[in-house]
């Protein structure tokens, strides 16, 4: 079985007869069985693999030449449940860029991200064809470089440099408290937090990762900075940020001008936890716990918080 990501230059029955069934994954490709000089073949392009192959128990041998395809489709290596994942995912909705996802279980996606990373271990991590991006921020602004239609950075000077202002505001204040608000509940309720992570999961490895999940847990605490002073510190963010968000939304309904930017994806994505959005890709698994219902009814009244439905309602494709 050779790995999708990977084509097939040459391959050739060198003794023996009779067709020999090579199984391949999607985006493995078969260029050529049939090439005059293998070793021509070899020298002139850059193979990642030349090997011979030898059936056992048979004379059938192959030759095997084989290349690392170009990566044509952008890879967004995710938490399924998670804000900042979700911000990216709307971003790339938006500008309705075809990618695909792979979904880490928290607390073991920390080698896995670092190792494609070269560092950082946190998602959203993406993938092009010369490399990887990581964190939402600088995702989107290779977005906006690479994809700059539709724009989600406004036109004139100032309603740009306010929305990316929103952005960091957002990025490194809100966030996280709303993170750490929430996982002050998820924390109590490990059954819920791994079918909320997991939900993508075969049976076996949702089995399995709530079975380590003990073990994970000091890890995710740690992360998510689940500490009593700061989930008090987190919750009370939380609601200065939504009177304050009231307040800005009064005049347009926008944040940065008069329309859609990057300043009200970031505001409405990372503060959709506590929202309880019904998107598909943030909707929670049923059912919800007594625990996580009791503090997600508390904040809907709000009237920032109708406004990340309705952003979502608007401007999020389902």
């Amino acid at each position: 079985m050779l790995c999708a990501g990977f084509q097939l230059l040459y391959c050739s029955v060198m003794a023996g007869a009779a067709d020999l069934p090579i199984r391949m994954t999607s985006g493995v490709r078969v260029v050529s069985t049939h090439l005059p000089d293998p070793r021509a073949v070899a020298s002139t392009a850059s193979a990642s693999l030349l090997c011979v192959v030898t059936m056992p128990g048979t004379n059938i041998s192959m030759m095997i030449i084989i290349l690392k395809a170009p990566i044509s489709m952008l890879i967004l290596h995710q938490f399924e449940s998670s804000h900042f994942n979700d911000k990216v995912r709307w971003a790339l909705d938006f500008k309705k860029i075809p990618h695909n996802r792979i979904s880490y279980l928290p607390g073991p996606h920390i080698p896995q991200i670092r190792r494609r990373s070269g560092g950082p271990t946190t998602t959203p991590l993406l993938q092009h064809a010369d490399g990887f991006v990581s964190g939402s921020a600088a995702i989107i602004d290779w977005l906006e470089a690479e994809h700059p239609h539709p724009a989600l950075y406004p036109e004139g000077e100032a309603s740009r440099t306010l929305a990316l202002g929103v952005q960091s505001h957002f990025d490194s204040i809100v966030g996280p408290a709303t993170r750490t608000a929430v996982f002050s509940v998820f924390i109590h309720e490990p059954g819920y937090l791994c079918r909320t992570f997991a939900a993508s999961k075969g049976p076996l490895k949702r089995l399995a990762y709530r079975a380590t999940l003990p073990l994970a847990m000091p890890l995710i605490r740690k992360g998510n900075l689940v500490y009593p002073d700061n989930i008090a510190r987190s919750i009370d963010l939380c609601r200065s940020t939504l009177d304050q968000l009231a307040e800005d939304i009064a005049a347009t309904g926008y944040l940065a001008g008069n329309g859609f930017s990057i300043a009200d994806l970031t505001a409405a994505s990372l503060l959709a936890p506590l929202a309880n959005v019904s998107h598909p890709d943030m909707q929670r698994p049923e059912p919800i716990p007594e625990s996580l219902r009791t503090f997600l009814a508390q904040w809907q009244p709000h009237p920032a918080i109708q406004w990340v439905h309705q952003m979502y309602a608007r401007h999020r494709s389902q």
